[in-house]
Order: structure tokens, then C-alpha cells, then sequence
């Protein structure tokens, strides 16, 4: 099929040997494409996509040290240095699972496989920009935010029953939910599933029925494509918008731990496992999920310092509660974050602050009081005195003058915290995990619910379950009574059904010390009372 006036196609050839770029541009020059330009590596990619528009781009996904294929297209997005008029071809040797899902978010407009031959180039090359050119007007319309203009463009072209059909079914169904046009939608969406069932379909009549206020079914058909097809990423994170709205944070961490196993090299989603993570009190996935982000950041334009600082502060956790991560050296892993970040002069002054007390945090709970003192030096003066410019670096303050035993020093921050940030919600919420009692409302309902959760658990007899649980409730609300007096009792019961098992007595012995200590500064009487019958259980059973 050969190209329609070639002599326009401006092309840009990106591939780190020399010689695939000649051999490239020699089949290209064959096709009649006269007009190419060559680079070797991203930052040449960059600046040729600055100064000139191209209709086609063709990638090596390998492109040396640095950033790779992804890499490119990815900031190319995101910068908005090309548009839907330049077609960007993905070309590799080994187009593995793996890879094709990492650059999927990306959306490439195809995929060619190394060695490549002059036929199958001119066929994937015309198809593209026949494509591109039948629904050029619909896009144009589409970024000037014309939606019922394209909505008008595009029933056009799905009237006309040509190869462009189906896509424009696609941003036609798309289009109408964003005009909110849900019943078009919905008979759109059965239309093309009564002829053939596509994922996109059925992801499309899920997002109509979550608009139309039917959540459950909408969910129920989100599990239902996700079991049939896992590989197809938009019904996981469709899932994940959903849970994420409705605040279903257990079910939103099952998700996206499901669609990280799918596709682990997405820094986006990793991202939110993480943050997901943290938000449920797991410690382990919010390393792990932290971990990949802040490695997968190293060449993307996602690169976020908040990755490395959640990493710290998890770290710092992880220590405090003696929990081990595989394959994972808590203090060294720290270590070298805090290196990186200050290596990449990318740090503003408040997060190096920040950085500096979490790692002498974990320093001083690994055991190593000098090296946490020598890590923040001057700053931990400074951190002091700054308070209520900055509540994460405030709250790491906090968390830093209590492992080094400065509790009441801590607590003095504290409350001066409370007063600074006594208009900010959002703030007050993040201080508010630090005190004995919830004042906030949300903070108040969640707290509600981890023990309404971990009760079920445990009444239904599944101690293990309920035990996690509690701990990672105590990990958000560290000096909740409430949460740590359910743990206790969970516990006890779960050393009843095991009675020989040392640790668990070990761990039990130090969850009465722990809460008997906080129950001495706190002088509640119905915790206390409770605290006395939880403690003559624990004894009885020797």
C-alpha cells in the first residue's frame, strides 16, 4: 500500500547505532520520504521535537544508558511536544509483555519489530496516517474542547462503516460520558457489544452505570473484565478511580497491588500503591511500592522527591516496629535514598530538612545515636524553631525528637502544631494521628471503621487476620488506646489457641507494657478498667 504524498512526511529516526539509523532512512527514502532527521538519545529527541513538528517518529526502545523509548515518548506527552498529528512508532527487538504494558500509558501509536523489511513498514506507515488523517478534524475538535462538534464528526465516520469504525466508536462512547450524555452512551456501548465483546466496551458501559449512580454493578463488571482480561490496564485503574472515590482503601491497595503485578515498571501506579499503602499502615508495601517508584523515577519525567521521603518515613516505622522486609536492609536502603536526593540538586531547603530527620530517625532506631546526631547537624535547631511553615517537615520533627527519647519535648511541638495549623483541615488531620484521641472528623469515622473491621475479623475467629490488621490501625493511630486494647485482646486470644508458641507470649508481654505505659499518661478510667480485665485474662493463661 504506498504512501500518500511521501514528499510531506517530515520523519525523525531515534536509535542509538548509527547504522539502523542509515538503514532506516534508506527504506524510508525507498517509500518516497525525503524530509528525515536523526537522533541518538532522549535529549536529542527533545530538542528536535522543540523547534519541529513530524508527522512519524520511529523509537528504539533500547537506547543506551539513560532513558529509554518509554522514557522519550513519555515527556513527549507530558510536555506536550507532540500531539495526535505526529505518529510515534515504538521499534524493538524484543517486544516482551513486560515492556509493551510499561509503554502503554504512553499510548505509541504501534509497535515494529527489529529486523524490519520494507513491506511491513510501508503497510503499518500508510494504515497509521490514513488513520491519523481520517480523524484529524476529530481530534482538532477534541483539543479545542469542541465535544459536541466531535461528537457530530464522529458519528459521521462510525455511519460509514470504514476502518476507522471502531476507534470511532471508541471516542465517540468516551465524548458522550464526558458531555454527560450517559443514555447514548449506554446504547452505543450495547450496540458494539451485541456484534463482538471489546474490552473497551464493557469498560465504557461500566463508567455509564457508575455516572448513573449503579456503583455496584459497575464494580461488579470492572472485577468481571479484570478477571477475563488482567493484561487490559484502563479496567484496573477505572476499579481504582471508583475505590478511590469512595474511600474503599483496603479494597483500593488489593487493586493496585494486582495491577503492579501486571505492570511493574508504571512509576504512576506504583506511586499510588505506595501512597495507598502508607494510608492503610503497611509498612512492607509501602516500601516495596516506594522502592520501584523512586528506581523507575531515575529517568522520568514523574521523578518526585515525595517518592524518597515516604520511602524515610517508612523506613523509620519499619525500625520502630522491628518488621522485616525481605531481601531489604532497612538502614542502608536509607542510606542510599538520602544520598540520591542529595546528589540530584533537586531538593529545596524545607525536604532536605525534612530528608535529614528521617534518616537520623532511623539511625537513632536502628541503634546508632551518633550517626542520627551527625546526619542533621545544624538542622534540627532550625526544624524547631520553624514551626507551622511546613507541617510534613513539622511532623517529622516530631517523629525525630521521639526516637531520641525527647518525648516530652515532642509533645511541646505538638500542641504549638495544633495552634499553627488550626485553619488548615488537611494539616490538622496529619497531626491529629499523633494524639491520643482523633479530634477530626474523618480521622474520627476512620478510626471507627479500622475497629469495626478488626472486630469482625476477630470475632469471626480469625486472629491472624484480625492481628495484622490492628497493627497496621496502630501504625496510623500509634497512641490510640482504643485500637492498641483491641490488639491486645486479639492477641491474647490468639496466644490461647496457641498456647506453646514463645514469641506470641513475648509479643503479648510487650503489648500489656506498651499499652500499660500509655494508659499512665493518658488517666482515663474506662480504659483502664478494661486494661486491668485484659491483663487478668493474660495471666490466667499463665
Amino acid at each position: 500500500m504506498p504512501l500518500q504524498d511521501p514528499g510531506k512526511i517530515h520523519a525523525l529516526i531515534v536509535d542509538d547505532f548509527s547504522s539502523f539509523r542509515s538503514t532506516m532512512s534508506s527504506m524510508l527514502n525507498k517509500l518516497g520520504v525525503k524530509n528525515i532527521e536523526e537522533a541518538s538519545k532522549a535529549h536529542e529527541v527533545l530538542k528536535w521535537c522543540k523547534d519541529r513538528k513530524f508527522d512519524l517518529i520511529l523509537c528504539d526502545y533500547n537506547l543506551g544508558p539513560g532513558k529509554n523509548g518509554q522514557h522519550v515518548l513519555e515527556e513527549l506527552r507530558f510536555r506536550k511536544l507532540i500531539s495526535h498529528n505526529t505518529l510515534f512508532i515504538m521499534v524493538t527487538a524484543e517486544a516482551s509483555k513486560d515492556m509493551v504494558l510499561s509503554a502503554y500509558d504512553c499510548e505509541p501509536d504501534d509497535y515494529l519489530m527489529k529486523p524490519l523489511n520494507l513491506h511491513v513498514l510501508e503497510q503499518r506507515i500508510s494504515r497509521l496516517l490514513q488513520m491519523r488523517d481520517a480523524l484529524a478534524n476529530v481530534y482538532q475538535l477534541l483539543d479545542q474542547e469542541e465535544f459536541e462538534k466531535a461528537v457530530d464528526e464522529l458519528n459521521v465516520l462510525v455511519n460509514q462503516h470504514s476502518r476507522q469504525t471502531v476507534i470511532a466508536q471508541k471516542l465517540l462512547g468516551e465524548t458522550l460520558i464526558r458531555l454527560k450524555r450517559y443514555s447514548e452512551a449506554e446504547t452505543l456501548y450495547r450496540e458494539v457489544l451485541e456484534n463482538r465483546r471489546l474490552d473497551w466496551a464493557v469498560l465504557g458501559l461500566a463508567k455509564v452505570h457508575y455516572a448513573q449512580g449503579d456503583k455496584d454493578s459497575a464494580k461488579t463488571e470492572l472485577r468481571d473484565l479484570i478477571d477475563e482480561s488482567n493484561l487490559f490496564l484502563p479496567a484496573h485503574d477505572a476499579l481504582s478511580e471508583i475505590l478511590t472515590d469512595e474511600q474503599d482503601l483496603e479494597a483500593l491497595q488489593a487493586t493496585m497491588e494486582r495491577v503492579v503485578e501486571v505492570c511493574p515498571r508504571s512509576i504512576l501506579r506504583q506511586r499510588k500503591l505506595a501512597e495507598v499503602a502508607e494510608s492503610n499502615g503497611d509498612v512492607v508495601k509501602t516500601l516495596q511500592a516506594a522502592n520501584h517508584a523512586i528506581k523507575l523515577g531515575e529517568h522520568s519525567c514523574h521523578q518526585d522527591n515525595n517518592d524518597s521521603l515516604r520511602f524515610l518515613n517508612a523506613a523509620a516505622k519499619g525500625l520502630e516496629h522491628n518488621i522485616v522486609v525481605e531481601n531489604m536492609d532497612l538502614v542502608e536502603e536509607s542510606k542510599r535514598c538520602l544520598s540520591n536526593l542529595m546528589a540530584s540538586n533537586r531538593l529545596p531547603p524545607d525536604q532536605e530538612i525534612q530528608a535529614r530527620l528521617l534518616m537520623a530517625r532511623v539511625h537513632a532506631l536502628a541503634g546508632r545515636p551518633d550517626e542520627a546526631k551527625n546526619v542533621v547537624k545544624d538542622c534540627v535547631s532550625l526544624a524547631g524553631s520553624s514551626v507551622g511553615k511546613n507541617i510534613d517537615l513539622d511532623i517529622a520533627y516530631v517523629g525525630y525528637l521521639n526516637s531520641i527519647g525527647q518525648t516530652g519535648e515532642a509533645d511541646s511541638h505538638l500542641k504549638a502544631m495544633a495552634e499553627c495549623y488550626e485553619s488548615d483541615p488537611a494539616s490538622l488531620e496529619k497531626i491529629d494521628k499523633l494524639t491520643p484521641e482523633p479530634r477530626t472528623e474523618n480521622n474520627r469515622r476512620r478510626v471507627a471503621q479500622l475497629n469495626k473491621t478488626g472486630i469482625e475479623l476477630y470475632k469471626d475467629g480469625h486472629y491472624d487476620d484480625a492481628l495484622d490488621f490492628f497493627g497496621r490501625a496502630c501504625m496510623l493511630f500509634p497512641r490510640h488506646v482504643g485500637l492498641q486494647l483491641n490488639r491486645l485482646q486479639t492477641l491474647i486470644s490468639k496466644v490461647k489457641s496457641e498456647p506453646t508458641d514463645p514469641g506470641l507470649r513475648e509479643y503479648l508481654q510487650d503489648q500489656l507494657a506498651k499499652v500499660e505505659e500509655m494508659l499512665a499518661s493518658e488517666q482515663n478510667p474506662a480504659h483502664m478498667d478494661r486494661f486491668r480485665q485484659l491483663r487478668d485474662k493474660a495471666r490466667q493463661i499463665g
